[in-house]
């Protein structure tokens, strides 16, 4: 389309994206680490590969649910995770236990589960984060409550930036 004059690298676009998914990322990965013992049962150190899996799952949720194709998708989800790695690596023993870990959770946490409804998908995505980390049943509750509106808004939000710069730009 001749209109599409903008040329995006999608180096720059996976920099600029991953630039907020790093600080979301941060936020919950406080929230939950900061949990006693009593509220979740599970190490801390679980618990924040646990939110690291879960944020990278409502990526790839937006990425499959947004007009980028195939192609566009090939080339853009891994440079985001190649960005993200070094600031989720601390979690981790190393960058291939990393990588092992996010994409066997993955599925756990998108699985079967549609992300064309991100609420559902959201919903979803924080019960398996509850279970996985032990939350107490007082906070897989409050979680239900607080988190799963923000995820599904993540989850929205990307999917129309995804869209906006599909439409607007040619990914290079």
């Amino acid at each position: 389309m001749f209109w599409k004059t903008r040329v995006v690298p999608a180096t720059q676009f996976a920099k600029d994206y991953s630039a907020g998914v790093v600080e979301r990322a941060e936020l919950l990965l406080k929230h939950i680490a900061d949990l006693s013992s009593d509220q979740a049962s599970s190490p801390v150190a679980h618990r924040r590969k646990e939110v690291c899996a879960m944020v990278w799952a409502t990526i790839v949720a937006a990425f499959e649910v947004s007009d980028f194709d195939k192609a566009d998708q090939d080339k853009l989800v891994p440079l985001v995770l190649q960005i993200v790695l070094p600031h989720w690596q601390t979690h981790f023993v190393s960058e291939s236990e990393m990588r092992d870990f996010l994409s066997k959770r993955i599925f756990a946490y998108l699985g079967d589960k549609h992300p064309n409804n991100p609420l559902e998908a959201a919903s979803a995505m924080i019960q398996e984060l509850s279970t996985a980390i032990g939350a107490s049943s007082h906070m897989a509750q409050g979680f239900g409550l607080i988190l799963t509106p923000l995820i599904a808004q993540h989850i929205l939000s990307d999917t129309k930036l995804f869209n906006r710069i599909k439409r607007d730009c040619r990914i290079a």
